[in-house]
């Protein structure tokens, strides 16, 4: 019996053998994506696909390569510029992230990798590309624009807030319902005649007030320190009157106050068109693009991001059709003003539109 049990034994382990050699999971050969360049687009397709002509997108990238290039020696790791054109393409489409990687040729995780390096990177520019004039010639030039459009003297930019949709933290959810009832940041803008953006402040939540977030911010203590040296910002009645901040006059009594409104709404109405066309190129910022799904200070980033590209795509002559339907405009909620904008609006009146009549 007991050379029977042996061989029984060995029948079974060979036996066991047979079948673990079965069920050995077959590893799969790694299929790597084709990835896109912009030599495979005509520039019509380049700029309808990542938001900036061709010219536009090397030279920026020329800037945050650095930041871009993966540090590892594996041969199909993704380039730093296909990182670049998948985050350009998301925020210019407001489309899925494993969409957007699909576009340029990686997955959805290398995709989510690439927008924090992107982003970071951008933010990185921002005091090269946002800002209210490095030069007395510049801030000039800026005055000498304003000026053309309706005759307003000494304005160094058109001020106002935009709302960016997003999906707020469930913690603090009822800080970012707006007046219109729905989540957002309220992002304050100021920009020129031209529609570049000259400063941004984010990180606010959708519920608070135009002017509050004013009051927070540094260029409200820069101008407020330095009346003399600098000029006027335009601004709706949502904002007090101050010396350096003119609003609209609500009841207008003369010719001269009429006249003085017909020229503030002339002028400042370029900050809608900049919230215009910002949302036009990059819908990602858009309610018509959805909610976007991260945090506050992510979605902050890419506003940031955005306003970078938008002042790149104006300075480069690159025409953006203006969507009307993008920008979901809030009712505004009057402020008192203050005594010293009072005194200064009027003395602006007297001096400029005093000869004028009204419209």
């Amino acid at each position: 019996m007991e050379p029977f049990g042996c061989a029984l034994f060995e029948l079974k382990l060979i036996q066991r053998r047979r079948r673990t050699r079965q069920n050995v999971v077959q590893i799969e050969k790694r299929v790597f994506r084709s990835r896109t360049f912009l030599d495979q687009f005509s520039e019509t397709q380049v700029i309808a696909k990542f938001r900036l002509s061709s010219p536009m997108i090397y030279s920026l990238y020329d800037e945050i390569h650095l930041a871009l290039e993966t540090r590892t020696r594996r041969s199909n790791a993704v380039p730093g510029l296909v990182r670049f054109l998948a985050v350009l393409h998301f925020l210019g489409k407001a489309s899925y992230q494993h969409v957007s990687g699909e576009i340029v040729g990686i997955s959805q995780p290398s995709f989510s990798r690439c927008l924090v390096d992107v982003l970071q990177a951008l933010r990185q520019l921002a005091p090269k590309y946002i800002h209210m004039g490095k030069s007395r010639e510049e801030r000039d030039q800026i005055k000498r624009g304003f000026f053309d459009l309706a005759g307003m003297p000494n304005v160094i930019g058109a001020i106002d807030c935009t709302h960016v949709p997003l999906c707020p933290p469930s913690e603090q959810e009822h800080i970012y319902r707006n007046r219109k009832a729905y989540h957002s940041l309220n992002i304050q803008v100021i920009c020129d005649s031209n529609l570049i953006i000259r400063d941004v402040v984010t990180g606010f939540p959708g519920s608070c007030h135009d002017a509050h977030i004013l009051r927070q911010s540094g260029i409200y203590d820069t101008l407020d320190k330095d009346l003399e040296n600098n000029g006027w910002l335009l601004g709706d009645a949502g904002y007090p009157c101050l010396p350096w901040l003119l609003t609209p006059i609500n009841r207008p009594s003369s010719p001269a106050e009429a006249a003085y409104n017909v020229a503030h709404t002339k002028t400042r109405v370029v900050i809608e068109r900049c919230f215009g066309v910002l949302k036009s190129r990059f819908r990602c910022m858009s309610l018509s693009g959805g909610f976007l799904q991260y945090s506050p200070s992510k979605v902050a980033d890419m506003f940031l991001a955005c306003s970078i590209l938008h002042n790149i795509a104006r300075h480069g002559g690159l025409q953006e059709e203006l969507d009307t339907t993008v920008e979901d405009d809030m009712p505004t909620i009057p402020v008192e003003n203050d005594q010293r904008g009072n005194t200064a609006r009027s003395k602006l009146i007297a001096n400029y539109f005093s000869g004028n009549k009204p419209p």
